[in-house]
Order: C-alpha cells, then structure tokens, then sequence
C-alpha cells in the first residue's frame, strides 16, 4: 500500500515537475538496488550541486530531477559515475573478505556523505572521521576513503559548472 500511495504522490507531482514555468526541463533517474535509499541520497547531492531540484521515489528506485537541461545532463552523468565508482570501490575492498549489509550500507552513507562535503553542500569539520552510532566503523572508514579518492570529473567542464553554482 505504501508503495501505491507513493507512486500517486509521485505521479501527481510530474505535471507540475515536466511543464515548469521557468523553462526547466525534468528527468527520471532511475537508482539500482540494493540501498537504494542511501544511493539516491548522493544523487540528490549531485544534482542540487547544479542547482536543480530533486523530487524524492526511493521506494520505487527513481527520482525527478527538475533544472537546466545541461545541468542534468552534468547531474546524470555525474550520479552515475560516482554509483559506478562506489559500487566498484565496495566490491572490490577486501578483496575475499565477506560483507555484511551493515558494512555496505555504512560504507554508501559514508562516501554519500563525503561526496556531498566535496562538491560544497556540506561543511567539513573534525568530527567527520567518526562513523555514524548505528553504522559499522570499517565500512565507514572505507567508505570515506573512496570517496576521497572519487573522479568528480564525469564531463570535461563538470568543475567549472559545480563550481559556478556554488
């Protein structure tokens, strides 16, 4: 049932997110399982660092993004480099040493985390080295690690567009 409503929350806003009145245009990213609610956290991120706007669907895996047509195509290619280099970045860390859900839901929120401090949505202070109480302290190190290490670059001119919306 939770699902339906927010499939009918979601397709009502589409109207309103389709046919903006300040020549927007809107986009469907689509979020691969599994933890999609922590992936589509980064997206978001992604693309209010171009200053679009993000309608939420994470329990149907999607978002609408709604701003300049070239800022999303920068927003989209960006999300999916950064999902790309974190799913790669978490398959291969540790290289036979087993997972748990935990772990990769701590390593996703925290290299979400970093990426949003690295494109200017958030401060950085001391206490970001500190995992989250609920989260698995390795994951959250690794996490970070791979997002320090992330390729922002998804286009040629994707600093110059991050950095002018900032």
């Amino acid at each position: 049932m939770a699902v339906v409503l927010e499939v009918a929350v979601l397709l009502a806003c589409v109207p309103v997110l389709t046919e903006p009145s300040d020549g927007s245009v809107s986009r469907l990213l689509w979020i691969d399982p599994p933890h999609v609610d922590i992936k589509a956290e980064l997206v978001y991120a992604v693309v209010r660092s171009v200053g679009g706007r993000v309608a939420e669907g994470e329990t149907l895996g999607c978002c609408v993004a709604v701003g300049d047509r070239s800022d999303l195509d920068v927003a989209e290619h960006l999300a999916s480099s950064l999902l790309v280099q974190a799913t790669t970045a978490l398959r291969y860390r540790g290289g036979n040493i087993a997972r748990t859900a935990l772990f990769d839901r701590s390593f996703l929120a925290s290299y979400s985390y970093r990426i949003e401090q690295r494109l200017g949505l958030m401060p950085e202070s001391s206490s970001d080295d500190e995992p989250l109480p609920e989260a698995d302290p390795e994951g959250w190190v690794a996490g970070r690690a791979a997002a320090d290490v992330a390729l922002l670059e998804a286009l040629p001119d994707l600093g110059e567009r991050v950095t002018r919306r900032r």
